[in-house]
């Protein structure tokens, strides 16, 4: 089911958000369906929970319809960032809940992230380019900040 994307000046974007409950598989599955159906219909690569109304630390990412070269497709649930490069990179950004807008951005040229993924399994993994650009934009949802407060 497409879900509506909450934009710019709705208030659960500028909250900061729960963890999820990993006994609610079922119903985080069905989220995260309807979260990649509603990424695939706005054209995005990636979707916070807070930007269709649940404050929820869950995010995606799927950039592989973006860039015939590159394909990458996670879930990130309860994502905390444990390490990140001291070099930034500066690369123009855009908000599926901010529409119209571009800026250039600096993030962290790489981050270390321990998540649960789709299946529910723990891991750390270290992203670097665009993954780790996509990230930290999606991450940011989390913690009620839009790139356009950078």
């Amino acid at each position: 089911m497409i879900l509506p994307i909450y934009t710019y000046g709705d208030e659960i974007l500028k909250k900061q958000c729960y963890d999820v409950d990993l006994n609610n598989k079922d119903e985080i599955n069905i989220l995260v369906n309807n979260m990649f159906e509603t990424l695939k219909s706005a054209d995005g690569v990636g979707l916070a929970a807070p930007q269709i109304g649940k404050s929820l630390n869950l995010f995606i990412i799927d950039i592989s319809s973006e860039y015939d070269f590159f394909s990458f497709k996670e879930v990130f649930i309860n994502p905390k960032i444990l390490d990140k490069s001291q070099e930034k990179e500066s690369n123009i950004e855009g908000c599926l809940s901010v529409p119209d807008i571009k800026e250039k951005i600096d993030r962290h040229s790489w981050i270390k992230l321990e998540y649960y993924d789709s299946n529910f399994v723990k891991q750390i993994k270290e992203f670097k380019g665009l993954q780790s650009v996509v990230i930290q934009h999606e991450f940011d949802h989390l913690y009620g900040v839009l790139f356009i407060s950078r």
